[in-house]
This record gives structure tokens, sequence and C-alpha cells, in this order.
């Protein structure tokens, strides 16, 4: 179970050979407005989350790739910190106020219950909650105005994170090559540009902050 007390990504691109702007590409970076559910299968719309009325357009999407059941539909319960809190057996979610005692958004999963209380086999989908938007076109929130990768001249990223809790079960049959929680922060980064001959072509830039299996996550390429 992990809580995200604020996400910040911030570039700085080149205006001229003298001179650079500093840009916020992430829109929403408290989780106020809510976010659009997606069905753990196929990923249609299926409904939203939010604590309050949104402030402006819903631009987080949650996936729950690997669930055996959608938290789509399920009734908010209030906590005392005031933030609301969405939950099924298999996992919950809780929204709230920039200041309220929660973190602005937790994400929690049950994998005892998603796989009935044996270990993940080889080639079967793991369940994850994941968190997500689109920054440039088509369907991004900053449309034509996101800048490119070659005219960045830094990119900044700032995350505040808690691990909350984390229940590690050791027994026969566990494989460290197969049986992991993790909280992972990736980045897909996408040639869009229609008339190169490379359109379409894209790659996963990702950051590791928790893996159950390291005490601290180091670099890696």
């Amino acid at each position: 179970m992990t809580g995200i007390r604020t996400a910040w990504l911030c570039c700085a691109f080149l205006l001229t050979s003298l001179s650079t702007d500093a840009v916020q590409l992430i829109a929403d970076r408290n989780f106020q407005d809510g976010t659009k559910v997606l069905a753990p299968v196929g990923g249609a719309e299926e409904g939203l989350l939010q604590y309050k009325t949104p402030y402006g357009p819903i631009w987080w999407m949650l996936g729950q790739w690997g669930s055996q059941q959608t938290i789509s539909g399920t009734e908010p319960i209030r906590l005392d910190s005031g933030s609301l809190m969405w939950s099924n057996s298999l996992k919950y979610v809780v929204m709230g106020l920039e200041d309220s005692g929660d973190s602005d958004l937790i994400l929690a999963v049950n994998a005892i219950n998603e796989y009935g209380g044996v270990y993940r086999k080889a080639g079967e989908s793991w369940p994850a909650l994941l968190i997500s938007q689109r920054i440039s076109n088509p369907q991004g929130w900053f449309k034509v105005y996101a800048p490119t990768i070659a005219d960045l001249h830094e990119l900044s990223v700032d995350i505040e994170l808690k691990l909350r809790k984390a229940d590690h079960i050791y027994v026969a049959g566990y494989n460290s090559s197969l049986h992991a929680a993790q909280f992972l922060l990736y980045f897909t980064i996408q040639n869009l540009k229609l008339s190169n001959p490379d359109y379409g072509n894209f790659l996963w830039f990702g950051m590791r902050f928790y893996d159950d299996r390291d005490a601290l996550p180091g670099l890696t390429v």
C-alpha cells in the first residue's frame, strides 16, 4: 500500500540559445479532480472516482490490469480525515484534499485475495493499480504545445511517497523472479510525428521506488 502526496514533473526547454523556460507537465498533480476508472480487461472506461466536484477536466486514468474484480461502482466510505475510500476485497483507493491527514492518493492491493491464497504461476497475469495520464497529443492535456525531447534542457521529477503497509509472505513455493511487490514510475516516450519514418516507435523510461526484494533499489538501465 503506497500513498502519494504529490506528483510533479517539470521540464526546462530552450526557447533561444540564451534562455530557458520551465513548464509543468503534469496536470492536476495533487489528484484533486479525480480519475477515470478503466476495466481490468480491455481497458474500457467504466466510471469515475471523485471525492468532490472537479475543478477542471479529468486527466488521470486508473488501470486495474490483471485484477479479478473492478473497483468501479463501489460506494465510497468517508474517513476521519475527510478523504473518501473506495474498496472491495481485492483493493482500495483513497483520495482527499491536499491538506488532509491522508495522502492525496493511496493505492492498495490485496494479493492474497487476488490469487486465492496461492502464489502466482509463470505466465499468469499480475494485479496492478496504475494511475496515469497523457501529456501530449493525441488525447494529451498539453495538446500540441508539449515540448519534444529534443527541445528539453532538463527534466525534473519530484514525487513524495510513503510506504504505508506491506505484508511479506515467504513460504514454500516462493520464487523471487515471479513474486514481488513493487511501486514504479514509468514514462512512455514516443515518436508522434506523423511524417516521420519512426512514427509510433517508443521506449519506456522507468524509476523503481520500492521493490520488496531489495532494501534499496539501485539504478538500472
